[in-house]
């Protein structure tokens, strides 16, 4: 339970009635970061109550390109200059891409597909109830900034820029964060609301936006969660973000940092990926089938969610081997 009785464990009419849409952002092949970019802008400017037109949705994506640079590579040479662009072939050239994707015009014979184009104006083709809609452009906010921290590691590791490009940024680059050397210090010391921390790293752009207030980085201790698609190692540097109860939104399907006390009464925190069965319960999944799995229950206490796997040199900004 969440302190002032708040269960952590909420069963969300929003994921209920969207899981849908919400699994498709999740999977949907990504071989550029374009639905991405364009969710985003989406997203901005309140797309899912005004749907804009394909003229205002391209502008919005430019500006989006303008904030994230390290995404600019993916749009073809001609086009990377983004202060002189021509803004008839920019948008011919969106429409072409994302749109086009969303819509289902990639697909021979799709169906089912997410948006439309009606009028000239690209909207979902379902409703988003007004009662909902915060709750789920939160919780698509959060998948836009999953696959952002997903796909970002990729372009990073297709671009031939040497080492020296990535450790000679000047410091102050990018966004100042907590650094703890293990999970368990990480979570001990927000658990008991500290705030002065003995070290910080500098992390670079392409993980989305972030609240100065809840993202940290810590080192991953054990390998309960290496297997899978997203292993986590023993060791690794792990971009997580504490939760606040009071906006937790969904969890399911998220790797989650959890506070338990063992038999003896000592404090555990473990790292597991959060699962919902048919009746509405949690289960904490290990990625490694040496490591077991347990049903959550009212002793435990979400502490974090995992935003991403850093590579080292990510934390290398501003700082001298």
């Amino acid at each position: 339970m969440a302190e002032g009785g708040q269960n952590y464990w909420p069963l969300t009419p929003c994921l209920d009635r969207y899981e849908a849409f919400f699994s498709e952002v999740e999977t949907t092949r990504m071989t550029k970061s374009f639905k991405a970019v364009l969710l985003e802008a989406l997203l901005e400017h309140d797309g899912f109550r005004q749907p804009p037109t394909r003229q205002e949705l391209a502008a919005w994506s430019l500006e989006v390109f303008r904030r994230r640079p390290g995404f600019v590579g993916d749009i073809k040479a001609d086009l990377q200059d983004l202060e002189r662009l021509d803004e008839r072939q920019w948008i011919g050239y969106w429409n072409r891409n994302p749109v086009n994707a969303w819509v289902g015009g990639n697909r021979k014979g799709a169906s089912g597909s997410l948006f439309e184009v009606v009028d000239g104006h690209f909207r979902p083709t379902f409703s988003v109830d007004d009662g909902l809609l915060e709750t789920f452009n939160a919780m698509l906010q959060e998948l836009v900034d999953y696959r952002f921290a997903v796909y970002e590691p990729r372009l990073a590791a297709s671009d031939d820029r040497s080492m020296a490009s990535v450790v000679s940024l000047p410091a102050g680059t990018g966004t100042e964060l907590p650094y703890f050397p293990d999970l368990r210090i990480a979570c001990g010391h927000f658990r008991d609301g500290r705030h002065d921390v003995d070290e910080t790293r500098v992390l670079g752009v392409g993980h989305g936006r972030l609240d100065p207030a809840l993202p940290f980085i810590a080192r991953a201790v054990g390998n309960s969660m290496n297997g899978g698609q997203r292993p986590v190692r023993d060791g690794d540097y792990l971009l997580l973000e504490r939760i606040d109860p009071g906006h937790a939104g969904s969890i399911s399907g998220d790797i989650l940092a959890i506070e338990r006390q063992s038999a003896s009464g000592d404090d555990q925190y473990v790292l597991r990926k959060v699962v919902k069965d048919g009746e509405g319960r949690y289960r904490l999944v290990a990625s490694n089938p040496d490591y077991p799995d347990f049903d959550a229950d009212e002793g435990m206490r979400p502490l974090a969610r995992l935003r991403a796997v850093l590579d080292p040199l990510e934390l290398a900004l501003g700082r001298e081997f």
